[in-house]
C-alpha cells in the first residue's frame, strides 16, 4: 500500500480546479476519477484492518486529517459535489462505513488537534485567486463577491460532521 498520496494528489487536481476559474479541464476530470477510485479503495481496505499500515502511524493521521477536510470543504471547494461519480459524504451518511469508522477513531485520538473552522480557510484560497486574476484583468473590474465575501455554495454544517465523529459506536 502506497499510503494516500493519490488522495492527496487529488487535492491538487482541486487546486487546479480553483486555479482554472473553476474550469473542469481534462486534468481536472482526471484527477477526480483518482479521488473517487482512491477513496473506494481506501474502504475496501478499512474494512479489513483498523489503521493503514497495520499499526498507528503518520500515515494514517494525514489521512485522517484529509477525510475530516473532505467533508468539511473538499466536496464543495474543489467542486467534487458535480461529479457522477459523487455518492454523498464520508462522515454524514453511511456510504463509506470503513472510512467513517476510521475517521472517528482517529478523530478520538486527534480531537485536541482539530480545529474545524481553520479547514474553511481553504475558502480564502479561492477567492483570492479570482481575486488576484480580476485584478490583472484588463478591464479592471474586481468582483463583488469577492470583496463583499458572499459565497455562492451552501458551506456544509460543521455542527453535523463534529456530532457524527462523536456518536458512539
Amino acid at each position: 500500500y502506497r499510503g494516500p498520496e493519490p488522495l492527496l494528489d487529488a487535492v491538487e487536481t482541486g487546486y487546479e480546479y480553483l486555479r482554472n476559474g473553476k474550469v473542469e479541464t481534462p486534468l481536472v476530470l482526471k484527477g477526480r476519477i483518482k479521488v473517487f477510485a482512491m477513496l473506494d479503495k481506501l474502504e475496501e481496505l478499512l474494512g479489513n484492518r483498523s489503521y493503514l499500515l497495520d499499526n498507528l502511524t503518520g500515515v494514517d493521521v494525514r489521512l485522517a486529517f484529509c477525510l475530516l477536510q473532505f467533508d468539511a470543504c473538499y466536496w464543495d471547494l474543489f467542486g467534487l459535489r458535480s461529479s457522477e461519480k459523487y455518492r454523498g459524504p464520508i462522515l454524514t451518511s453511511d456510504i463509506y462505513p470503513n472510512l467513517k469508522a476510521y475517521t472517528r477513531e482517529m478523530y478520538q485520538l486527534m480531537k485536541p488537534a482539530v480545529y474545524f473552522e481553520s479547514f474553511r480557510q481553504l475558502y480564502r484560497l479561492g477567492q483570492a485567486i479570482e481575486f488576484t486574476r480580476d485584478s490583472y484583468s484588463c478591464n479592471g473590474v474586481t468582483s463583488n463577491k469577492i470583496l463583499n465575501g458572499d459565497n455562492e455554495e451552501q458551506l456544509p454544517d460543521l455542527h453535523k460532521i463534529v456530532a457524527a465523529l462523536e456518536m458512539p459506536k
